[in-house]
Formats: structure tokens, sequence, C-alpha cells
């Protein structure tokens, strides 16, 4: 019963979401973001290093747990003002696709900066001291090269913890 709750109620946001609207509150989009939260059993979380220009990235799946605590710390995080986010060579940070059975939504995290889209909206948040990114670069540690892991890990400032 609990599971169907939470689908229908997921289902529903994404139909406030998505649904054309004269203007689209940013509180209605947070509580989207939030309440991504309660279809994380169901859904896939897929993690991309990017990096890379010509070649692929290196791209992993985030275990189910490892899941659900991705979509809390995120829920967790300070709104920020819309920011521009780089495109340069070398290290830009990741891009995640959480994905259920209706819908996807893409998270891009990049130097302290959160980036979350849905439906075309797009909603900011301030990593702080880039906890949340350092904790994808540890979440991909077993799945990327050392030498690929040292230099990404070098981009990040030494007193920077993990939360």
């Amino acid at each position: 019963m609990n599971s169907l709750l939470s689908a229908w109620i997921l289902s529903a946001l994404i139909l406030l979401v998505c649904s054309p609207q004269p203007a689209l509150s940013m509180q209605t989009a947070d509580i989207y973001a939030t309440g991504v939260i309660d279809g994380a059993i169901s859904s896939r979380v897929e993690v991309e290093l990017d990096i890379f220009s010509g070649n692929p990235d290196p791209v992993w799946i985030l275990p189910k747990m490892d899941a659900v605590l991705f979509l809390k710390k995120l829920a967790m995080l300070p709104k920020a003002s819309a920011t521009e986010l780089s495109d340069n060579l070398g290290y830009r940070g990741f891009i995640i696709k959480v994905i259920n059975e209706s819908e996807e939504s893409l998270v891009r995290i990049q130097n302290g900066t959160v980036q979350f889209s849905q439906c075309g909206i797009n909603i900011y948040y301030r990593d702080q001291n880039r906890n949340l990114e350092r904790w994808l670069l540890n979440s991909g540690k077993s799945i990327l090269k050392s030498d690929l892991y040292d230099m990404v890990e070098r981009d990040f400032p030494k007193n920077s913890t993990t939360q």
C-alpha cells in the first residue's frame, strides 16, 4: 500500500510539474525535487563522470541504498541562484540521470553548483564544500582507473570532506 501511495504521489507531482501552466512556481518544482526521494526505491541512478571530449565517459549505476542516499543528500542542499556551468576541456563534474518507470530527471554537479532539470525547468542548489560531488567520485572509486580517480580528486580542495 505504501509503495502504491508513493507511486501515486510521484505521478501526481510529475503531472503537476510537466503540465503546461502559465507560470510554474519554483516552490512547486522544488517540491518535486524533494519528492523524487519517494520514488527512489523504483528509481535507477546512473552516474557519469563528465571528463572526456572524444571518448566515452565512465558511467556506473548506484546500488539502491546509495541511490536513496544520493537523493536524500540532494534534497538537503540549499537553493542557489542560476549559475552557468562550464564546458571546458577536462573534468566538468558529474551528470546524473535519475530514471524510473515514467520519467527521467537530470542532475549536473560541477564545482559546487548543482543543476536539477525536469521537464525543461532548472533548479539550482549549492553543494557546500563540494561534499556531494566528492561523495559521487568516491562512489565510482572501484569503477574508475586509479590514475583517473587521482586526477579528478586533485581538483577538490584539500580541506573538503564527505558528509
